[in-house]
């Protein structure tokens, strides 16, 4: 803002960072009138500003700064946002090596409280961390746990985590801990070193650990065939455990998830990101208890749990199951405070997973002799319920939302559950495949899977991208590159025989109704109910639409089976297997539906 305020014409002639903060100011003023506008319209604004921002910072790349940097991070989001898959991983890269040759990995000075008369702004050097850390934990996504796709080594990161943010508002030099805990930077002279560097860490140094924490999970599961069997004590299984144990029970009282600290975030506008830390922690204990579930992940040679170890596996299949449960919990939370909340582009992917695992574990424990009670089977299909109004209101957010839906939905009327959803009226006639949005309105409406069935033509293809989970960010840009290489020629790759991506949805729907839409839009810009603004949305009520007929029990035995999935191949983010769901054994969508159309 204030070199805005100091030189504007210079910021509006020659800076991609403003375009990009305004393509992506642009989804959320628009996001401001819901109502009005589409999730399709609302993805598609500011668009033009993000191409300008990607032409000019692809212009020069021999003039680095950190300018540039922070466009290129900005333009990750704002692709994968709008599901420009391939564009999204490739800058991810970009991300990198920017931050690499600008060597934003070491600290610029050794006063790190700059005392020196010739020190640098303090704002400055923590916008320099700020700026690595988030190339850090992009990468960390990105890279899933899988060596060859990260760029970014924990070691290799040599300075000191985010400052509260008071303190980087106000401008306050102050010593922070490193990635590792209890530490500080060696160079920092011992007179000068607090008795309690975390107190002056804030979120983001806490999420950052946490995303530490993620990689070491991701790449146990990927690994257990060279790992100690998890019941034993000194298993890396249990140091995970106590390590995430160890983040909860020292993490300060302000970050908790209490109505204290929801409503002291909502009011510093930090509420998405407590809830994306939350969603962090349980995700992640997730992907570590999945180990008990092998049948339901693609585990990469999973541990065989001998009988006597039947009470380890089961409280490890419990422990998946509470943790998805309190995902659902946190994210009903976070969306009676607002949509804007849930604004991650990976808080729908949770949405989805924490479903699978809560409809998979009632589907297994329905016989067990732990099984639920009345009361917990009650309890979970209304946090199911929940899932689907949040993923509803996030497809205005990122556009992989729609497609999580939409295999949510796929997995309930597999599951015998028929998800009655307000405003989804019965079509006139059979879905042709074409159109993904009246191919949604017809499984909905009538419960039937058979048009999302894939084509008999349209095996799936024995390459790594098969194996992998198809919300992983590679995942999607190889299937979206794979597209464009294979269109117009005949492949057995599912991903080239319709494309409906959500640019391609979008494109196909602007080709149709482009003059209506902006004349609507125009409209509504000018009436008067431009005032019907909210900055707290009420849960989305779709109480007269029960998630099955009141009269109609719980049917587990229609749930489809999970058989063994073999010791190869291992998923990526999330980590979500929705192969085998329906009866001919297919991908609840197909790769079709998260192919890129440029």
């Amino acid at each position: 803002m204030q070199r805005l305020d100091e030189d504007f014409d210079a910021c509006c002639n020659d800076e991609s960072l403003l375009h990009i903060v305004c393509a992506l100011g642009a989804k959320f003023l628009a996001l401001d009138y819901h109502s009005q506008f589409s999730p399709e319209s609302i993805l598609t604004a500011g668009n033009q500003w993000a191409k300008i921002a990607k032409a000019r910072m692809f212009v020069d790349l021999d003039d680095l700064s950190l300018e540039k940097l922070m466009t290129a991070i900005l333009l990750y989001d704002h692709d994968l946002r709008i599901g420009s898959y391939a564009s999204a991983f490739m800058l991810s890269g970009v991300t990198a090596r920017m931050s690499q040759a600008l060597q934003l990995n070491l600290e610029s000075s050794s006063d790190i409280l700059c005392n020196e008369p010739d020190s640098s702004c303090p704002v400055t050097n923590e916008s320099k961390r700020r700026l690595m850390w988030s190339c850090y934990v992009m990468d960390s996504w990105v890279g899933s746990g899988v060596n060859q796709l990260t760029l970014l080594e924990d070691k290799d990161l040599k300075i000191q985590l985010p400052c509260h943010s008071h303190n980087f508002s106000l401008g306050t030099a102050c010593i922070t801990e490193t990635l590792d805990e209890e530490k500080v930077l060696g160079f920092i002279p011992r007179e000068q070193t607090p008795s309690r560097p975390a107190q002056n860490m804030g979120i983001e140094a806490y999420f950052i650990r946490l995303v530490s924490s993620r990689k070491k999970v991701l790449r146990y599961v990927k690994h257990l065939d060279t790992s100690k069997p998890p019941w034993e004590a000194d298993s890396e299984f249990m140091q995970l455990a106590t390590e995430f144990a160890n983040w909860r029970r020292y993490l300060p009282q302000s970050l908790k998830w209490n109505s204290g600290a929801i409503y002291a975030r909502k009011e510093s506008s930090q509420l998405g990101a407590l809830t994306l830390l939350w969603c962090t922690y349980h995700q992640t204990l997730c992907d570590l208890y999945r180990i008990g579930m092998p049948n339901l992940f693609r585990i990469r040679r999973h541990h065989e749990f001998p009988p006597v170890q039947q009470d380890f596996l089961d409280n490890c299949r419990r422990a998946c199951f509470d943790n998805s449960r309190e995902l659902s919990k946190i994210l009903a939370e976070a969306s009676r405070h607002g949509m804007k909340a849930l604004s991650d582009t990976w808080l729908c992917i949770i949405a989805h997973d924490s479903t699978k695992v809560m409809l998979y574990f009632l589907k297994q424990e329905s016989q067990s002799p732990n099984a639920l009670s009345v009361f917990e089977v009650e309890e979970t299909a209304a946090l199911i319920k929940k899932n689907m109004e949040a993923l509803m209101q996030m497809r205005s957010l990122v556009a992989t939302a729609e497609h999580c839906y939409l295999s949510v939905v796929k997995m309930m009327i597999a599951a015998g559950l028929h998800p009655q959803i307000p405003h989804a009226p019965m079509p006139e006639r059979e879905p042709d495949g074409n159109d993904e949005r009246y191919v949604f309105q017809y499984i909905v409406a009538t419960g039937s899977l058979n048009s999302l069935r894939s084509s008999p033509e349209s095996p799936i293809q024995e390459s790594p991208e098969a194996v992998l989970n198809p919300l992983a960010i590679y995942r999607m840009a190889r299937t979206a590159l794979h597209g464009k290489d294979s269109r117009g020629s005949t492949s057995n790759s599912p991903s080239t025989t319709k494309t409906n991506s959500p640019r391609h949805f979008q494109s196909r729907k602007r080709q149709q109704s482009q003059q209506t839409s902006r004349q609507e839009q125009t409209q509504g810009l000018q009436r008067s109910q431009i005032e019907d603004r909210t900055d707290m949305l009420p849960p989305f009520d779709i109480g007269s639409a029960p998630i099955r007929p009141d009269d109609t029990p719980f049917n587990f035995s229609a749930f489809p089976n999970f058989p063994p999935l073999g010791t190869v191949g291992s998923w990526d983010p999330s980590e979500v297997a929705i192969m085998n769901m329906i009866d001919d054994r297919t991908a609840p969508w197909s790769a079709e539906y998260l192919t890129d159309a440029v």
